[in-house]
């Protein structure tokens, strides 16, 4: 591989940390101007326990809940479509079986900030690949940019997971497909989504020479292992290996949804959820129209994809896509756009025929639902 400059991974390291400090000053403002939702805060404690330390807690709302129970207490029914890497990793990091929380917390919030570095080096370096370094900065830029971002620096799986796929897939296109493919195995015990590596592999051994399509083949074989670990895991621990899915049906997850799904949940958004939204309720009118925008890019940068993206990429990005929206609706899908790094690769190239005015509208616009959606996630409101 060629020695990377120095000038890049600085911008790289630079845009990371004011990136964190912005989500710092949108969490202050939140705390200083939203009353604090206490439903869904520190991790299932009393409000008492958040108002303690904020600054720590309030990145472990939500889904944060289930990751810490998982990872202080183990599994129990309901949470098995939470994939494991990501708890352990930090209960191991956090010193043991702790029955500590806030030291498991800090453990994974470590794990997310330093695999949310790893993750932008991997999108700067993937995207050097094929483009000029402005496209590539950009790139960086607009992942940081968009909505949910502040998921990277949450307790939570998107950040490790964004990490190993756009490692594997930089490992894949650089000639070391087994090696991505280990990568791919941890990412399938993160999150179910990485199984969507395996057919991008399968399109990139199309277009490889042949002399190396028996190494990709075997790199796209290794990684269903995590999934297959797991599998084992819930087998061993209440005789089912498929408990994820089945608590999962319970929620709307883990089924492969169709191109047709796409116009329902358009359909279902426009004519039945935003007319009889509560329009003086701004939380929730605000997290809706978030969604549907964001089905809206994803629905645009599909199909614009098909076109201008590498094909590996595109497969990838559709059935990252796809999948979230089987259920007929957009729910969380600004989060789960985090995973689908080819998105913002394909931003940063339409963004390139964008007059410099027009651009800076664009990140001034990303940079202001950022602030707004930080600070009442972080106040605990529903935001993906």
């Amino acid at each position: 591989m060629k020695k990377w400059p120095k000038a890049d991974w600085r911008f790289v390291l630079v845009a990371f940390v004011v990136w964190r400090l912005a989500l710092a000053l949108f969490q202050w403002l939140g705390m200083e101007q939203l009353p604090l939702q206490s439903d869904f805060i520190a991790a299932g404690f009393r409000a008492e326990t958040y108002t303690t330390n904020p600054w720590l807690w309030g990145w472990t709302n939500f889904d944060g809940q289930h990751y810490l129970h998982i990872a202080r207490q183990g599994y129990r029914h309901l949470v098995y479509f939470y994939f494991p890497a990501y708890p352990y990793i930090s209960r191991f990091i956090g010193g043991i079986i702790a029955h500590q929380p806030q030291e498991i917390v800090i453990s994974g919030l470590l794990i997310s900030h330093m695999s949310a570095a790893a993750a932008l080096l991997g999108i700067y370096k993937i995207t050097s690949l094929d483009y000029p370094k402005r496209i590539a900065r950009r790139a960086v830029v607009l992942t940081l940019l968009w909505p949910g971002s502040f998921y990277l620096a949450s307790f939570y799986t998107e950040a490790l997971f964004l990490a190993l796929s756009v490692w594997a897939f930089y490992l894949l296109r650089v000639g070391r497909p087994v090696f991505g493919g280990v990568l791919g195995a941890v990412s399938t015990a993160t999150r179910l989504i990485g199984i969507a590596i395996i057919p991008a592999f399968w399109v990139e051994s199309v277009v490889s020479k042949k002399s190396k399509r028996v190494s990709i083949f075997f790199g796209s074989m290794l990684i269903p292992l995590g999934l297959a670990a797991y599998m084992v895991f819930l087998s061993s621990i209440v005789g089912d290996p498929l408990a994820f899915s089945r608590d999962g049906e319970i929620f709307g997850e883990y089924r492969l949804g169709t191109p047709f799904s796409v116009p329902q949940a358009l359909y279902r958004y426009l004519f039945k959820i935003l007319p009889n939204l509560n329009y003086s309720y701004f939380f929730g009118t605000f997290t809706a129209y978030l969604e549907l925008a964001t089905a809206l890019l994803l629905t645009i940068f599909s199909l614009v994809g098909f076109f201008k993206l590498r094909a590996s990429y595109w497969v990838y990005l559709v059935i990252s896509f796809l999948v979230p929206v089987h259920a007929l609706n957009f729910v969380s899908l600004p989060r789960y756009t985090l995973s689908m790094f080819p998105f913002f690769i394909l931003g940063s190239v339409l963004l390139e025929s964008f007059p410099p005015v027009a651009r800076n509208v664009v990140y001034a616009g990303l940079l202001i639902v950022l602030g707004i959606a930080t600070a009442m996630f972080t106040r605990g409101y529903w935001v993906a």
